[in-house]
């Protein structure tokens, strides 16, 4: 899916005046489309779409600050069930504090076939503030495909 299918998808997107890049499963990729305040959870999100070097949709990602820990801790609760529901199990639901994020914080994982679904609730210590994120992307890097 190219940016142009996407817009044509998702009328209310909106271009980036400055595109974000975003690097993980070995790639870099760059956001320049966001779908504001879609709605998940009774909260709403961000949606951002990350394209790789040929611009085809590489991932989708989804994101949202709260800042309070609580109200974020029981937005991460819902999200990870309405996943669990939807996709089963997860395949890692794994402590994600270190030196940068608080004790709380979590990293959940879901494994299908032609994607992996990562559930973030990660808090930062010094404002107390917690960014909720969930990304859909290839279980790979599509660099060479």
């Amino acid at each position: 899916m190219t940016a142009q299918q996407i817009r044509e998808t998702y009328p209310s997107s909106q271009m980036l005046s400055t595109p974000e890049t975003y690097q993980f499963g070995g790639g870099r990729y760059i956001c320049s489309l966001v779908l504001p305040n879609v709605p998940i959870a009774d909260e709403t999100f961000n949606v951002h779409f990350l394209m790789d070097r040929t611009s085809s949709l590489a991932a989708v990602q989804i994101q949202r600050d709260f800042p309070i820990t609580a109200k974020g801790k029981s937005v991460f609760n819902t999200i990870r069930d309405m996943l669990t529901q939807k996709y089963g199990a997860a395949v890692s639901d794994d402590d994600a504090s270190n030196s940068s994020f608080a004790p709380g914080s979590r990293t959940v994982k879901w494994q299908c076939t032609n994607m992996q679904i990562i559930l973030r609730y990660l808090i930062t210590p010094r404002s107390g503030e917690c960014r909720i994120s969930i990304a859909y992307q290839k279980p790979q890097s599509t660099e060479n495909l």
